[in-house]
């Protein structure tokens, strides 16, 4: 209550409700990028068991070797690296881990439909634009587009124009790994990206890649990674090398054949007995 320093008649104002300030989000993301499975249209999200269930999750990984045993030991090469094509998954996992709340994704295609191709993450951007709560724009899978760096320029600067015709939204740009050296950053990224300032303004880029403690998925077996072995190649000086191994080789045949033997029995008895 107000504290009156003179005497007099005073007229106050008692408010029905107490006053109190709404609690608005500023900053709605909208994620574009390719997902397993889900609706092409932006869809509103809460947390990331929400995007699992709508969207899923990402392919799994993994690691292909050829081995080499001769008489200096055991020599292993990889073969095929985990390839790691699509990053939509992993940013909305840094997003939630991160204190990520309401936000939007835009799916621009499945895995199935391949490579990430610039056209449909083109066709994705676009649909976002019809949103007007989103303030933030990502396309995580962007820096992954094949081909020269006309195509990957082409995507960030309609990210950009996107921005500045609409006014309420930011782009976060995402620099592809790919280039070895400050100068390649510049000729490749900063020169064809827009830099006028009317576009510049409504957009970020940040570089190098972070480490973090999350993981990439690989195929699991048991709690193991999946690791395949695609030749393993042996070779010795020793004389009696071969005649050791023409021996397993007999060995080997041996039991396939009795196993196979066993088998056509086993199915034989079976069969008789249901007669």
């Amino acid at each position: 209550m107000a504290s009156y320093t003179t005497p007099g008649v005073y007229v106050e104002e008692i408010p029905k409700f107490p006053p109190s300030v709404a609690q608005v989000e500023t900053a709605i993301p909208a994620f574009v990028g390719y997902t397993e499975k889900g609706p092409v249209a932006p869809t509103r999200l809460l947390s990331m068991l929400e995007f699992e269930t709508i969207f899923g999750t990402t392919p799994v990984e993994s690691f292909t070797f050829d081995a080499v045993q001769d008489d200096a030991g055991l020599r292993v090469s990889l073969v095929t690296p985990p390839a790691f094509n699509y990053r939509l998954f992993y940013a909305m996992q840094h997003f939630f881990a991160n204190g990520g709340g309401p936000c939007y994704v835009v799916s621009a295609g499945r895995y199935a439909d391949g490579a990430v191709n610039d056209a449909n993450l083109s066709v994705a951007l676009d649909r976002a634009a019809d949103v007007d709560e989103i303030t933030l724009l990502a396309v995580p899978d962007a820096a992954l587009v094949a081909g020269d760096s006309a195509r990957y320029a082409a995507l960030m600067n309609r990210m950009l124009t996107q921005c500045r015709t609409k006014g309420d939204r930011f782009a976060l740009l995402d620099v592809p790994d790919r280039y070895t050296s400050d100068q390649a950053i510049t000729d490749n990224f900063r020169g064809p990206v827009r830099g006028e300032v009317e576009f510049a303004k409504y957009g970020a880029a940040y570089y190098p890649y972070l480490e973090t403690t999350l993981s990439y998925r690989y195929a699991d077996f048991g709690g193991k990674t999946a690791i395949r072995l695609r030749n393993f190649t042996k070779t010795t000086t020793d004389a009696g090398a071969a005649t050791k191994a023409t021996a397993a080789k007999t060995a080997a045949d041996d039991f396939a054949a009795k196993r196979t033997d066993a088998t056509a029995k086993r199915l034989a008895f079976n069969a008789a007995a249901s007669a």
